[in-house]
Order: structure tokens, then C-alpha cells, then sequence
């Protein structure tokens, strides 16, 4: 799909419906976390702009490094792979977002595929959107099976719909404050963690 020359008017009813659903539940979350892949590597200037219209962090797989320029201060780069670091991100997060990825081992530093997603899903599944443009990737993560929202969507397409519902919502209700109001802090928290000797 060539997401420059198409709109997210043209996501299928279910699609649209889907993301307004989940557009809200993100959109009221305290801490949320995107997690983009090597499916939204077309969609960097989408995901920036949502990046910074949400105000969350965002982690990037191997497959997504470069979506987001790891020098933004919303970006922890592509560290998935360091453990204590990652859990102890995710033990705040109150929601989840997943663009373009189907997390797979090599994002974890794994040769196999057994216990491949190791997210906390059965804590943030319903407050979990994955947006791919692949329906076999969509089923990979377990999203919809922990009560999440999956969508299958060009990224480009989706990130527009959602910024369409966040600035609707902004405008209704205002925005909550997004991780203790200094995002870039938890950022930079989680890059010196991650970046430590230990955990490297």
C-alpha cells in the first residue's frame, strides 16, 4: 500500500471502528508505551507525529530501529533485548501500543520461538492496540486473545485515524498527564538502564 497517496478514510468500517475504539482507551492511559517495528519503516513521519501528539515512549524492535530518530527524546532505541531494563518499563506501562511488528525472537535476542512475546499481557491486554498490515502477524502476539484490539492496517493509514481521534479527544476531555508529566524522563531512565554495564 502506498500509504502517501491514500487517507485513513479509506480504512474499512471495522478498521476505523476498531482504532476509535482503541484511540480512547490509549489516549486515557497515564504511562503508555509504543512499540514500533520494521512494518511501519514507511511510516516514520506518522509515527513521530503521534509519538509527540500522545507524549509516550517508544521502543523500537530490530526490524523498527530508524522509525523513529533514536536521538528524539521520546525514543529508548532498540533495546528490547535488555531484560531488567525492559521489565521494569513495563511494570509501569498502563497501556500499549504496537505498530508494524510481530516481536520475534531475534527482537529478545532468541533463536527459537518458545515464549517469544514477553510482554505482560495478561496485565495490558485490554488496553493493547497492534496495528499491522499482516493478518498471520496480527494472531502472533496475542493481543486480541488477552481482550487487546488488533487491526490490520497500513501503519501510515492507522496512525492518521488515531491522531484524528486524539485531537477530538484533546479538545473534549484534555489530555491526562503523561508519566508524571516528563515523559523524556522515563526515556532517559530507561536508556541509562538499559545502557549499563550490567544489563549490557
Amino acid at each position: 500500500i502506498d500509504s502517501a497517496n491514500t487517507s485513513a478514510a479509506e480504512l474499512a468500517p471495522r478498521e476505523s471502528k476498531a482504532l476509535a475504539e482503541a484511540a480512547a482507551k490509549i489516549w486515557r492511559c497515564e504511562r503508555p508505551l509504543i512499540i514500533v517495528g520494521g512494518g511501519a519503516k514507511d511510516s516514520a513521519a506518522h509515527v513521530t507525529e503521534l509519538t509527540e501528539m500522545l507524549g509516550a515512549p517508544v521502543l523500537h524492535t530490530v526490524g523498527g530501529k530508524g522509525v523513529l530518530d533514536e536521538r528524539h527524546k521520546l525514543s529508548c532505541g532498540g533495546r528490547l533485548q535488555h531484560k531488567p531494563a525492559v521489565a521494569e518499563l513495563m511494570a509501569q506501562v498502563d497501556g500499549l501500543l504496537l505498530i508494524g511488528t510481530h516481536l520475534s525472537p531475534t527482537d529478545w535476542w532468541h533463536y527459537a520461538h518458545e515464549g517469544e512475546v514477553q510482554l505482560p499481557m495478561e496485565r495490558l491486554g485490554p488496553s493493547t492496540l497492534h496495528i499491522d498490515i499482516d493478518p498471520d502477524t496480527l494472531k502472533q502476539c496475542g493481543v486480541a486473545e488477552a481482550g487487546g484490539i488488533t487491526v490490520q492496517a497500513d501503519a501510515s493509514n492507522a496512525c492518521r485515524s488515531l491522531m484524528s481521534t486524539f485531537a477530538k479527544l484533546q479538545q473534549s476531555e484534555g489530555a491526562p498527564q503523561r508519566w508524571g508529566g516528563s515523559p523524556e524522563a522515563a526515556v532517559a531512565t530507561f536508556r541509562e538502564k538499559g545502557d549499563a554495564p550490567a544489563a549490557m
